[in-house]
């Protein structure tokens, strides 16, 4: 290869005078080094979508989808296989064979007419009942016309020079129209008239069970084909002198670089006496060397650039700011390289100096003269302006999207890589033209003038309810817009929590009126338009009146919660004189109902149970709400089934306790997830403990590592197992599975069900929507504040139904993982075993712990290990025999012995660990980092830290990590101790208050 090397003054060498011209002949072996970056830089998103493909197969169930399809599974595979084969030789061949023989700036012009099959494909694949058909046919013609005019105006420029290599010229056509076959899925439809073009349409709508699979091995081809162009072209070059393709030795080192002097000859013939043709030209030869590290250096900015290029793309898409942010800088990226690299040239010209950063040797050819002028009349460059204008309309769609707000890669991408050669076009061709949302925005204008969404239209029963063929058209436009109703369960909440839970309840209030005022009076479209309403469901709530013991009355708490709502209503609006009106009153079946109707007018409807008339508890009220909102609501009344499904699939419940504080922005994230995946059957946010006191520290790192680490990992390689009913969002539809909410009705009548069903209720119901086929999921940007036990021994009472409800949910879904994994897509094998490993380390967790301790004894007070373990197990067989004694005794009081013994050998333990933690150090001091200790503390201490600098918002939260590491012992030996000992205990365990009693 040759180059013209402009030098600067003593820039390259001291051979070279400055402001000359020289050419420099890069050796063969300077080329190979730059080969292999270019394929290394290829395969890396291979290697990406290959990664991908894999774990989606071996997590989210591809490869039983790909099985399941019977008759055209390979031949689906072979057709995206071909297409793939054809995109990469076309790639390869323009990368090894096309783009060495043109400047850079011809070059970076014909990636713009990479669009052919794409146009044709979209242009057959039109529908007859489009607006202005005539006029998109004939521009889509002309588009095409514009694309193969690229195929032939370079080849047909070029074979006019002297000493054009032909074969090299007419790959150009090939090349280009090979590298379009990449995008072909994006442009075909099942509806076209076209009957390839339809066929390839049913592959495109089989591609989203199988392309995971698929592409797990087509990856790998492309690959292969590439690297096999890259030796054949390389070979060709090389003259068939493949051992120096391999030799990658000498490729990566320093190289000679042979410079010559540009010089003209004189014109005319001066010497007289002299034949011209005898007259030898006057060459000056010179030698620079190469950087080795040049390749490596470009290939890294390379790679960095286009996966950015990637990142920020999808992130555009993915927030709905795509017009200007993905669009426009994806459609000028041709055009302002081209005006960079002209304006470089131009520098470069006036100043020899200029970009001296960059070895000589690797700047581009550029023209003496007015470089801009002479380009557009000799080469033509003004048709380019015809292939970019040609690749706009092609990729028109990219300018209205139309996908829902955090959309799924595969929603946004037909394929969720991209090619690193030709980033811009991919990203282009690649985004998703068929990405309209199940609501459309335009419909939800129409909600004005309906009714209220509680109040449906009678629709006469012989012609919708009882007729099952129903059709479609019966569904009304406000069927799909999201309702959310707030259920909130109460008992014994304090003050101050039910005003946290007020203000946020307020707080949705007026997000939603805003909301509603902007659609109805402004006009404005808003896609996350809502419906809310709110229903707290009051425990146990009434007690023996004072003056009449056969009369019941509202407890204490209800009349704090009718008390304060004024205060918290006036703290949200932030004026003092704001009332809400008085609640209506109704009496019900279950007890009674107050109903206040808020200033953005939404309502408020808190259930008070009466325990004599229906069962109590926090199941017995999500029961109540489910079959009320879901059953009652919405199942009875007398619309198509059509509109039920509807309805119920935008349906959602927000669960809640009586303390929670959130805020609207929480919510919208959790309802983005919904919309997102229609399967998605739960979706739960990060919750934060608030409280003051030593406990609350320990909740919060604790919290804080459960989220970062248990509940990411989760989403990520399977689902979550329990959504929290302190925040959650549930989707009706899942709900009202008759697996799910009738078997969520079920009441407990042997030992493991009160365990499963009445203490863990929230994992249950979790358990039931996973083994049913939904997907929950988690959003860590979600956030949510609670109120957490801030005593030791409501700590342990609460972890006390948490730990056997936990261990009992998962032995439940790993005994019945075979049909799980059948009917849940995002269940695996390998997500089984990872749930069995971690419950094999909770029930090892104690004789680990227990262990730990005695070597941490032999350690920090350098005693024996018989000596060490006796030590240990006095304390822990005492535990145990007062656990045993306070529990048969069956008394309150004495089971508060348990918690002092537990405290006293706590902080015991404490002191001994913070012992254990010097010992450590000190024998790090004199082991080194190399020793086991040091290595599993780092990785330890490490993970830790790593996690909280990913999440700088709540970093503070990794600063009670040391008391969290003092308190092992009590919470992974003494908890568990104290829990399995007191499974026969089924009472909640907090907020447990002196009240009245009421009726037998």
């Amino acid at each position: 290869m040759t180059v013209v090397l402009l030098v600067c003054g003593g820039g390259v060498g001291h051979s070279q005078e400055p402001e000359k011209d020289y050419m420099a002949t890069i050796p063969v072996a300077e080329n190979v080094a730059w080969a292999w970056m270019i394929f290394f830089a290829y395969i890396i998103p291979e290697l990406g979508s290959w990664f991908r493909s894999t774990r989606m197969c071996i997590f989210k169930g591809y490869i039983a989808k790909f099985m399941s399809l019977t008759h055209s599974r390979y031949s689906d595979m072979a057709i995206v296989a071909v297409f793939e084969t054809m995109h990469t030789l076309g790639t390869s061949l323009m990368i090894f064979a096309v783009l060495p023989d043109l400047d850079v700036i011809k070059g970076a012009m014909l990636t713009n007419c990479v669009a052919f099959l794409p146009g044709l494909f979209g242009m057959l694949s039109r529908d007859k009942k489009e607006s202005k058909l005539f006029w998109k046919i004939l521009v889509d013609i002309l588009a095409l016309i514009c694309q193969v005019s690229g195929f032939f105006v370079w080849p047909i420029l070029e074979m006019q020079k002297e000493g054009a290599n032909l074969t090299h010229i007419w790959t150009i056509p090939f090349a280009v129209f090979l590298t379009s076959f990449g995008w072909w899925e994006n442009y075909v439809d099942n509806k076209s008239k076209i009957s390839f073009v339809k066929y390839l349409g049913e592959v495109k709508k089989r591609l989203w069970r199988t392309r995971y699979f698929i592409f797990m091995f087509v990856s790998l081809l492309k690959i292969l084909v590439f690297f096999g162009v890259m030796i054949l072209t390389m070979g060709i070059r090389l003259q068939s002198d493949f051992a120096t393709i391999f030799d990658l030795s000498k490729a990566f080192s320093s190289h000679t670089i042979n410079v010559t002097e540009t010089r003209q000859l004189l014109p005319g013939n001066i010497l007289t006496d002299v034949p011209s043709q005898d007259v030898q030209k006057l060459e000056v030869m010179a030698q620079i060397g190469s950087n080795s590290s040049t390749p490596v250096y470009v290939f890294l900015i390379q790679v960095l650039a286009s996966y950015i290029c990637y990142i920020f793309g999808k992130f555009a898409c993915k927030i709905c700011i795509q017009g200007f942010s993905f669009a426009f800088p994806v459609n000028l990226t041709i055009p302002v390289s081209i005006s960079l690299l002209i304006t470089a040239c131009g520098l470069r010209t006036e100043d020899v100096c200029a970009f001296d950063f960059m070895p000589g040797y690797l700047f581009w050819e550029c023209k003496n003269g007015d470089i801009l002028t002479d380009f557009l009349k000799n080469d033509y460059a003004w048709i380019w302006l015809l292939w970019l204008l040609s690749q706009t309309w092609i990729t028109l769609h990219i300018w209205t999207p139309k996908c829902e707000r955090l959309a799924s890669t595969e929603k946004l991408f037909v394929s969720p890589m991209y090619n690193s050669m030709l980033i811009d076009q991919s990203l282009a061709l690649n985004r998703r033209r068929d990405d309209d949302p199940d609501l459309k925005a335009d419909d939800i204008t129409t909600l004005s003038e309906e009714n209220e969404p509680e109040h449906y239209e009678t629709i006469s029963v012989d012609t919708d309810s009882s007729n099952t063929n129903a059709t479609s058209k019966s569904v009304k436009s406000s069927d799909h817009i999201t309702k959310i109703y707030a259920c909130a369960t109460m008992w014994h909440e304090t003050k101050d929590e039910m005003m946290e839970f007020l203000k946020s309840i307020f707080r949705m209030d007026e997000d939603q009126s805003a909301r509603r005022i902007t659609l109805k009076f402004l006009n404005i479209v808003d896609n996350d338009y809502y419906e809310f309403e709110t229903h707290i469901f009051f425990d146990d709530a009434f007690e023996i009146s004072d003056h009449n013991d056969d009369e019941n009355v509202v407890n204490s708490f209800v009349r704090l919660l009718v008390e304060h709502i004024d205060e918290a209503a006036r703290h949200v609006h932030q004026t003092s004189r704001l009332r809400i009106r008085p609640p209506a009153r109704v009496p019900a079946p279950y007890g009674g109902r107050l109903v206040w109707t808020l200033p953005g007018k939404t309502k408020i409807i808190a259930h008070l149970k009466d325990k004599d008339k229906i069962r109590h508890k926090k199941r017995w009220s999500q029961v109540m709400y489910m079959y009320y909102l879901l059953g009652f609501k919405l199942m009875d009344q007398p619309i198509s089934v059509e509109r039920k499904e509807i309805i119920a699939e935008n349906t959602l419940l927000l669960t809640l306790d009586g303390d929670i504080d959130f805020t609207p922005k929480a919510v919208a994230l959790l309802v983005d997830l919904m919309k997102k995946n229609t399967n998605l059957g739960a979706a739960c946010g990060r919750i934060h403990p608030v409280g003051s006191g030593m406990m609350v520290w320990y909740q919060m790192f604790e919290y804080a590592i459960g989220h970062w680490l248990q509940k990411a990992t989760e989403h990520m390689i399977g689902c979550v197992l329990c959504s929290p009913g302190c925040f959650s969002l549930f989707r009706g539809r899942a709900l009202m599975d008759d697996n799910v909410m009738k078997k969520y009705t079920t009441t407990s009548c042997q030992a493991r069900h009160y365990v499963q069903y009445d203490q863990g209720e929230d994992r249950w119901l979790c358990t039931l929507l996973l083994q049913r086929g939904y997907r929950v999921e988690y959003s860590a940007a979600s956030d949510a504040y609670t109120h957490c036990p801030e005593g030791f021994g409501e700590f342990y009472n609460q972890r006390r139904r948490w730990v056997p409800s936990t261990m009992a949910n998962i032995m439940d879904l790993l005994q019945d993982y075979k049909r799980t994994i059948k009917i849940n897509d995002n269940i695996s094998l390998p997500y089984i075993a990872y749930q069995t490993m971690l419950m094999a380390g909770t029930i090892l967790g104690p004789g680990t712990i227990f262990l730990m301790l005695v070597g941490a004894f032999v350690a920090a007070f350098n005693i024996g290990n018989w000596p060490s373990f006796e030590y240990n197990i006095i304390p822990i067989v005492l535990f145990m025999v007062v656990c045993f004694l306070a529990n048969a005794s069956n008394n309150g009081n004495q089971r508060e012995v348990q918690i002092i013994v537990a405290e006293i050998l706590s902080a015991g333990y404490a002191l001994t660990m913070m012992a254990v933690i010097v010992g450590t150090t000190l024998q790090l001091g004199e082991d080194g980092i190399g020793s086991p200790s040091a290595i599993f503390l780092i990785a330890l201490s490490g993970s830790f830290f790593i996690s909280a600098c990913m999440h700088p918002q709540e970093f503070q939260c990794i600063i009670p990590g040391l008391l969290y590491l003092l308190c092992i012992p009590s919470m992974y030996l003494l908890l568990i101790i104290y829990s399995l000992i007191n499974l026969n205990d089924v009472s909640w365990g907090t907020r447990e208050v002196a009240t009245k009693k009421t009726k037998k």
